[in-house]
């Protein structure tokens, strides 16, 4: 642990070896290792919680849970519902949430309350409480107490009526009992059932039961009375909205049937009388335009045969009688036909100059005469016929179109009347439905059915169900554990301080000397034989300072345990001082600190004691001329020492003593008084003149100098400094503040040796080591230090 190192100006180049990842995200070593450490702390607050949790459950009155289970079944309703076509209600995760609203509200609580008389019931109103309730009961009434304006209450009160205090005290009591029902009710839906559990809490296992059955009854007949309130308001609702329709059903078909009338709009056989109208007329002028077509076609065939034939024998033998039904001129046709005949069996018999085929050819030409005539007459027939189917059928064409229109008018009169008949049938048909579902919801109004039933009741309980024993204390562990380890982590989180060699090395960029332990009375006594033997004869005429106060102190506990961790830090500062020095014959080493306290002339009278003792001349001198602990220490008596010879150019054979049991010089300072330019005296010509002079006798002058952070005492005496020795306090002084320092500080900074830890708790140091470092092996160390390394 006391390995020699390089010096300081060689350790940026030198890195020492180390086989841990620098990289890694998290350090298992370091955590482990501070759990170590703060081990203790998490067990006692285990402990302190542990304790706390058993006195809890000593002193928490039992409290007992009774639990009910109701089923929200809306099948129940189906018997009611089989009537109504409305489908079946689906109760989802919202519904189900507001029903356990329901049961928890105050309007159940007041019922429950009401159902039981609570408010007579003194186990309901004033339960045990536990040790603590009591304490933040007591707590509450003293703040309460103390509340501006609540002493007056008493005095407003006494001007009320007996029957206002009364109807304000029933109020508040009511209010209570709510409270209380609302505070230890628990309701929960059971998994992704409709069953909903119903628990109570009650120091009184009895009362516990007969409330949470009271509850599930209470919501129940609130789900009934609920029913019947929504059924009836329903109803009435109904009732007034009944009597509107009605009215307003009749009125609509009133209108319909009066628009109808102003508008002639009656129908026959599902039509319009002008669409029947108009169907007739167009019948009509279909028959007149084929009337009109055959009659000019005959006329027109007519006129034509007999435009094309003069003398008409061939438009008679053309034209069938029958056809135009005309008798005389079937009968001139046959009387042509036969005197035809005749003629030609006479003209055949007799000749053609046969006096009877003269006669008989004018008989013919006769006949063709009166059948022309015949002919022309019949084409004045047919056109006076054709005449009057063509006016017949102009006739009926303007009777069409006056149709039309008049249609026209009809069909948007029409559709008005569609749109009145529409609204009439529409509220016609709400009227209806209306009428039906108040038929139904009368029917249903007092209908004693509900969608919630009891399917498991309360029995009384026989377990308390808090405090629980087991979780209870469980939880006050964790508890426990959970504040000592946020406590633990804000404590390595705040350690700022130095605490092994590496962190030295590792935020100083120094050399670690070693760790000088506490150091207690045992160890502060002095051995018996370190005296004057080596004594030179230039020192013999010196005064020996009594040992009186000596051996109550601590300055000379390296010479009484030369073979503890103490004297071997020594033993490697002295190491590093010889080889950084090796070049000087006389050595000037100044020990400094950061903050006052920190065990700095302590270390400095040990190590200059240790020098001594290894037959070294050895000068010590208490540079704290400001605040001379090191004097204080050494001396029984005042003395003027370093002051007065640097104020009046003495040497330091006028104000040496020698340190009785060693052959130990030391110079010190006045006890009492102060002097405020310490630094100039220090940095003066007079001080290096009396150390120059000290350098012909002595091997080494021991400077105990005052802290760096207050004063710059120990800066002044940079020029007369060979070497200086940091002494930084183990687990005190901030790691930020001895760099800081040290680096505003180039002139100590750049003659430092290294870094002494002292007052090391040996103990503790372990914890904050990882493994595989010199510290975890103090134990094996402990045989090589002797007997006093146990104490130092």
């Amino acid at each position: 642990m006391n390995t020699f190192e390089y010096p300081i100006r060689n350790l940026a180049e030198h890195q020492p070896f180390s086989d841990e990842k620098q990289s890694e995200f998290i350090d298992l070593n370091r955590l482990i290792a501070m759990a170590r450490r703060q081990f203790l702390l998490v067990t006692g607050f285990v402990i302190v919680w542990f304790v706390l949790g058993l006195a809890i459950l000593a002193t928490t009155p039992p409290q007992y849970t009774a639990v009910a289970k109701v089923l929200i079944d809306d099948r129940l309703s189906q018997i009611v519902e089989e009537a109504s076509p409305a489908p079946q209600r689906v109760r989802n995760d919202a519904a189900l949430l507001s029903e356990i609203e329901v049961i928890r509200s105050a309007r159940i609580a007041d019922a429950v309350g009401r159902a039981l008389n609570l408010q007579e019931n003194q186990v309901f109103l004033s339960p045990p409480s536990s040790m603590l309730g009591q304490i933040i009961g007591t707590i509450r009434g003293s703040i309460r107490s103390l509340l501006p304006g609540t002493s007056t209450s008493g005095e407003n009160s006494s001007d009320a009526s007996d029957a206002e205090l009364a109807v304000a005290r029933n109020a508040a009591l009511k209010e209570y009992v709510r409270a209380i029902l609302q505070s230890n009710v628990r309701v929960e839906r059971a998994g992704r059932s409709y069953v909903i559990s119903i628990a109570f809490r009650s120091h009184d296992s009895q009362l516990a039961a007969e409330i949470t059955n009271a509850y599930a009854e209470a919501y129940i007949a609130d789900q009934l009375e609920a029913n019947f309130d929504a059924t009836q308001q329903a109803t009435e609702w109904m009732q007034t909205r009944l009597q509107e329709l009605q009215v307003s059903s009749q009125l609509a078909s009133q209108q319909t049937e009066d628009f109808r009338s102003r508008n002639g709009l009656s129908s026959t056989r599902g039509l319009l009388i002008t669409e029947q109208q108009l169907s007739e007329l167009n019948s009509q002028l279909a028959l007149a335009r084929a009337e009109t077509a055959r009659a000019e076609a005959r006329f027109q065939q007519f006129r034509q045969v007999l435009d094309t034939d003069t003398q008409g024998l061939s438009s008679f033998s053309l034209i069938s009688s029958e056809e135009y039904g005309n008798a005389a001129l079937v009968e001139l046709k046959t009387r042509l036909d036969a005197i035809d005949q005749r003629e030609q069996e006479i003209r055949l018999n007799f000749g053609e100059d046969h006096p009877q085929a003269v006669l008989l050819q004018a008989e013919q030409r006769e006949i063709v005469r009166q059948i022309t005539t015949e002919l022309n007459n019949l084409s004045a027939s047919l056109r006076s016929e054709f005449e009057i189917s063509k006016a017949r059928e102009d006739a009926l064409e303007e009777s069409v179109s006056l149709a039309t229109g008049r249609n026209s008018e009809a069909s948007q009169a029409q559709i008005a009347l569609r749109g009145l008949e529409q609204r009439s049938e529409a509220v016609n048909s709400l009227y209806q439905t209306f009428l039906s579902r108040y038929e139904e919801v009368s029917q249903q109004q007092s209908f004693p059915v509900s969608a919630v039933r009891i399917i498991s009741e309360a029995t009384v309980p026989r377990a308390k169900s808090s405090p629980r024993t087991i979780p209870t204390l469980g939880l006050m562990i964790v508890l426990g554990g959970l504040i000592g380890g946020m406590i633990g982590i804000f404590r390595e989180y705040n350690e700022r301080f130095f605490r092994t060699g590496s962190e030295v090395r590792d935020v100083l960029k120094l050399k670690f000397l070693g760790y000088a332990p506490k150091i207690d009375g045992k160890t502060a006594s002095l051995a018996k034989d370190h005296g004057r033997r080596n004594m030179k004869a230039e020192l013999a005429d010196l005064r020996v300072t009594p040992t009186t106060r000596l051996e109550k102190s601590r300055m000379l506990a390296a010479l009484a345990n030369p073979t503890s961790m103490f004297t071997e830090t020594l033993r490697n500062a002295r190491i590093a001082a010889d080889v950084v020095l090796q070049a000087k014959q006389h050595k000037v080493i100044g020990f400094v600190s950061i903050l006052p306290g920190e065990g700095k002339s302590t270390i400095a009278a040990n190590f200059a004691a240790l020098l001594a003792s290894n037959d070294s001349r050895v000068l010590i001198i208490d540079g704290d001329i400001r605040n001379p602990g090191l004097s204080r220490a050494m001396l029984s008596e005042p003395t003027d020492g370093l002051l007065k010879a640097v104020i009046e150019n003495k040497t330091w054979r006028d104000v040496a003593k020698i340190i009785e049991g060693t052959n130990l010089c030391f110079v010190g300072n006045n006890l009492s008084g102060q002097f405020s330019h310490t630094s100039e005296l220090l940095s003066s010509e007079g001080m290096q003149q009396f150390v120059a002079e000290a350098k012909e006798t002595f091997d080494y002058i021991i400077l105990d100098l005052p802290p760096i952070g207050p004063v710059v005492d120990a800066k002044a005496v940079s020029q007369i400094v060979d070497a200086y020795i940091m002494v930084t306090e183990w687990g005190k002084t901030p790691r930020l503040l001895v760099a800081s320092q040290l680096n505003a500080e180039a002139a100590i900074s750049d003659k430092l040796l290294g870094v002494i830890l002292n007052k090391v708790d040996l103990k503790s140091l372990p914890k904050y080591s990882t493994d595989g470092t010199s510290e975890k092996f103090l134990k094996e160390y402990n045989q090589y230090y002797g007997t006093g390394a146990q104490t130092v």
